[in-house]
């Protein structure tokens, strides 16, 4: 794919965008939003830095809070009133984790969506962000129609979801509002996080929610390989990781709505966080990998600009494809039969590598994007 604009104006015409935004056509079949050249905060560094610590930091202070809440708790040395505070810590702790404040409301609370609105469009410039989407015809004649967008890698963390969340303004307004990120449950336990996220129309994910979003005509966007891809990432960034050889329910739900399934890519999105994850000589890779099926994601510390969870200011490009041609659905064969399932599980396979290699080259080249050179599949 050139990375020329093109002058010819042979596709509808380019959609609407945010006034923070700029959209462009990209080579002869897609189009690019990116953040404006004049759009960048007039906040100075330490008020962006202390903001996104806010949108990333929130695990490390849930963390410290419980434990030194426990420590002063149990240990010897502590008084009675020492313990009570204790106490207190962690009912204020355990009264945020399940108090919703109208994240998951629709409309969104005002306080919420004018938050979210400045950190979700602050989060898209810190790095940059920009997307890409493959086939402007599809999206002219069905960009608000429901879907499933199938997202990859995950990495450490799948920053590149901020992307499509509508107050980043990084999909056109005609379609923005309906576009929904399922995310895992553990992000909704943890206070301010969950509250953050929840305000951008994200959604912990289920066979039930997804199916819930596509029913009212949204599009749902999940990363099938999850937090297990993290267990892959054992070669030190030499390959992007996408566990997707047991990941097969995204496709059947699918088939059951017959809905279109579009593969996407995040490309740079690994190398803006260094990370460290317990493995040999201290713990074996399966009792890891045990425990954290047991408490419900990866034991893992992640760092950014000076160890902090701030992520490292390094450009990301997120791709969106085409849908994938679905297999045709033969005479009293069920909707989402077996056959149907692997021979459409197998087309995204090739799709999505399709799609990252395509791209690569391009992203590194023309935004500075930090990518390994293959998209390993396990």
């Amino acid at each position: 794919m050139s990375s020329r604009v093109n002058q010819k104006r042979e596709h509808p015409p380019l959609p609407d965008v945010h006034a923070h935004n700029v959209i462009a056509e990209y080579g002869d079949d897609a189009m690019v939003i990116r953040p404006a050249p004049n759009a960048k905060s007039n906040l100075p560094f330490w008020a962006r830095f202390a903001l996104m610590n806010t949108w990333l930091g929130t695990m490390h202070l849930s963390v410290i809070w419980v434990l030194t809440s426990i420590t002063f708790l149990v240990a010897p040395a502590s008084t009675v009133y020492t313990r009570l505070l204790a106490l207190a810590a962690l009912a204020v702790f355990f009264t945020l984790s399940l108090t919703e404040l109208g994240c998951f409301d629709e409309p969104i609370p005002r306080f919420g969506y004018v938050f979210t609105n400045f950190i979700d469009k602050m989060c898209c410039n810190w790095f940059p962000i920009e997307v890409i989407l493959e086939g402007r015809k599809h999206w002219h004649d069905h960009g608000v129609g429901p879907r499933i967008v199938a997202y990859e890698p995950h990495s450490l963390l799948p920053l590149g979801f901020i992307a499509f969340v509508t107050e980043s303004g990084l999909l056109p307004k005609n379609m923005a509002a309906r576009w929904y990120v399922c995310g895992t449950s553990a992000i909704f336990r943890v206070p301010i996080l969950k509250h953050l996220w929840g305000w951008s129309q994200t959604r912990a994910v289920s066979k039930g929610v997804m199916a819930d979003i596509i029913k009212k005509g949204a599009t749902a966007v999940v990363c099938p390989g999850g937090v297990a891809e993290c267990m892959h990432m054992t070669d030190n960034g030499a390959t992007e990781v996408a566990f997707l050889n047991k990941r097969k329910g995204f496709v059947k739900l699918a088939l059951e709505h017959d809905v279109p399934l579009c593969p996407s890519v995040g490309i740079g999105q690994t190398a803006t966080l260094d990370f460290y994850i317990p493995g040999p000589p201290l713990f074996s890779h399966k009792a890891v990998e045990k425990f954290a099926r047991f408490i419900g994601f990866v034991p893992l510390a992640f760092w950014g600009i000076m160890g902090c969870p701030v992520p490292h200011r390094r450009p990301m490009r997120i791709v969106v494809g085409r849908p994938v041609e679905v297999p045709p659905q033969q005479p009293g064969e069920d909707a989402a039969s077996e056959r149907r399932i692997e021979e459409l599980h197998r087309r995204y396979v090739t799709a999505l590598t399709e799609l990252y290699d395509r791209h690569r080259e391009l992203a590194v080249r023309e935004l500075g994007c930090v990518a390994p050179k293959k998209l390993r599949i396990v």
